[in-house]
């Protein structure tokens, strides 16, 4: 085997040119990295490697700090070291207390460490809080993903289970948090996501939505969504003071200018609104209904059904066709058959459900113009902005037409206002004030007329 050359020759190496001796070890991690089954590497030869990593660290830091090369390539080395050993507690103390010694702390891979392998322990623990999206959000180095996937089974559970109940990471991720230091913002990114995936992540919802309502670094989103998943999942329920931030903030999330994976996110943070008591906090079917909650929460539906992101939109459908949703809102319960149903197809039979929960309101005109307003702002705007881009398109008599990676927006809002105009018509068709707001809206007669039949079909 290559690495009885190898390891010889390090330190005479590092003697006379640290970048050689960097190059070195990388080749022995990528032999180590060949070496899966700990008994393909015998004693001797382990020891021989060993010496490697019992030079003078300081040493060796110095050298680099010379060249401007970084501690990295010698503690991925060390990890694979300890790997070999087959020794988990060796393997979690190198993770916790080397990669921590203050002279040359790496900050930016021992934060990227304990986060891909507790992403890893919460997605193969079959937890809804984390999937493969996350993962792949974080964008891990590709040194990572080799080292985990070396580990056995066994040595990732163990070793999961160990970093997931580590205090010592939990007082080394809250100081980091705490600390004056400008992080780079990639690294301040995942001490965010990494603090509610501890045991005892020292988390209060109350100071998480308050986060989510300030101003901050987007950069930050992908955190603070996992923390509010974290606490909205253990608590089952949540106050009515919460669910107004929650939607506004769950509403930027889905803007069509976002990340694709922060409007997933906000698609599953709307699935966890649904399930934390919705009737009874929004009020639905009582006469003490919320309307800016409904009108939110019914917009944020929408919008997440009319997304550019097909798996979006089959997230939403599927969310909004499941039993436990429409007994919130007191739609029909009947088993279908759903699992392939267009998310285009579910739209008008959500705002059918949405009306009719706050069918006791038909009385008051002021409510009923608040949440036709609440739940068609956004096609609205979208709309005009339609209108005015025409009007230039007409001036300029140039055609462009747009970008395949661009966000398509064009027919989709002018249809849903459509099946707004038909829900509203059809159930509060008595309102003088808000037939008069619908009619202003000038609405094509024909688009009109189309879902109106739909409506009487469905």
């Amino acid at each position: 085997m290559q690495l009885h050359t190898l390891a010889p020759l390090a330190a005479p190496i590092l003697q006379r040119d640290v970048c050689a001796f960097s190059a070195l070890v990388d080749v022995m991690v990528a032999l180590m990295e060949d070496a899966v089954d700990p008994g393909l590497v015998n004693l001797q030869l382990l020891d021989q490697i060993a010496a490697v990593y019992r030079l003078d660290h300081m040493e060796v830091y110095a050298r680099c700090q010379q060249q401007g090369i970084s501690m990295r390539f010698y503690q991925i080395f060390g990890l694979h070291l300890h790997r070999l050993h087959g020794i988990c507690p060796g393997m979690v103390q190198h993770m916790v207390e080397d990669l921590a010694e203050p002279y040359w702390a790496l900050d930016e891979l021992k934060v990227e460490l304990w986060l891909y392998i507790l992403l890893q322990r919460w997605l193969d623990a079959g937890q809804p809080l984390v999937s493969e999206l996350d993962v792949e959000h974080f964008q891990f180095s590709a040194d990572i993903r080799r080292y985990y996937a070396t580990l056995s089974l066994e040595e990732r559970q163990e070793i999961g289970q160990q970093l997931y109940e580590s205090q010592a990471i939990r007082s080394s991720v809250l100081k980091m948090m705490s600390s004056k230091r400008h992080w780079s913002l990639q690294l301040a990114a995942r001490l965010v996501a990494l603090q509610p995936l501890l045991k005892e992540p020292g988390l209060q919802l109350d100071e998480l939505v308050q986060r989510c309502s300030a101003a901050h670094s987007s950069n930050q989103e992908p955190g603070l969504v996992l923390g509010l998943k974290r606490l909205i999942g253990e608590r089952g329920r949540l106050e009515r003071k919460h669910w107004l931030p929650l939607l506004n903030y769950a509403l930027r999330l889905v803007e069509p200018v976002q990340p694709v994976y922060l409007r997933h996110q906000a698609a599953q943070l709307c699935q966890l609104l649904a399930r934390s008591g919705l009737k009874d906090q929004i009020g639905l079917g009582s006469a003490n209904v919320d309307v800016e909650l409904v009108g939110r929460f019914a917009r944020l539906v929408l919008l997440l059904l009319l997304d550019e992101a097909e798996w979006v939109r089959h997230w939403a459908a599927q969310l909004v066709c499941s039993t436990e949703f429409r007994s919130e809102f007191g739609g029909q319960q009947e088993a279908k058959s759903r699992g392939d149903i267009l998310p285009s197809a579910v739209t008008l039979e959500f705002l059918e459900m949405v009306v009719g929960s706050v069918e006791q309101q038909a009385g008051q005109p002021v409510f009923l113009l608040r949440l036709f307003q609440l739940i068609a702002e956004p096609f609205l705007a979208t709309e005009a902005k339609d209108d005015s881009e025409q009007v230039q398109l007409q001036e300029d008599g140039e055609v462009e037409v747009f970008d395949k990676q661009e966000i398509n927006l064009y027919c989709e809002p002018l249809l849903v206002l459509c099946e707004l105009a038909a829900a509203f018509r059809a159930q509060f068709g008595d309102s003088e004030e808000l037939m008069a707001t619908i009619n202003a809206l000038a609405l094509p007669s024909y688009l009109s007329s189309i879902q109106e039949h739909l409506m009487c079909a469905s």
